[in-house]
């Protein structure tokens, strides 16, 4: 992905970017790899396995991120996929959740933005 800016699927890139930078990786109590990084002044943890990366942690932003370098490594031409049919539809099907988890954070994050321009607290 670009530095900054738009990625080629139209998304900002730069958070993505800065948590890569700093993430480090780690094993949850369970045995789960996540990782351990910062972006926009936050640190948090986020699971990178199949199993987690769907979850609470790291915004939609990041997962998707981190899920579409996966598989854009994966089906970079001129080689052999190392995924199966099957990966490549989960990874796919995580995709389109994480998608769509990241559009009701954008409506939510513009509703709060609407009622706090309106003097409304959510309190």
């Amino acid at each position: 992905m670009p530095a900054g800016g738009k990625d080629g699927g139209g998304h900002d890139a730069t958070s993505w970017r800065q948590f890569e930078e700093t993430a480090s990786s780690r094993l949850d109590e369970s045995g789960h790899p996540f990782l351990l990084g910062s972006a926009g002044g936050q640190t948090f943890e986020m699971g990178i396995s199949r199993d987690t990366i769907a979850g609470e942690g790291g915004s939609a932003e990041l997962r998707r991120g981190l899920l579409e370098a996966g598989l854009r490594q994966q089906l970079t031409r001129g080689r052999a996929p190392k995924i199966s049919s099957d990966e490549l539809h989960e990874d796919w099907r995580l995709l389109q959740e994480i998608n769509s988890a990241g559009q009701r954070e954008e409506a939510s994050g513009r509703l709060e933005h609407r009622n706090q321009k309106a003097g409304i607290n959510a309190d």
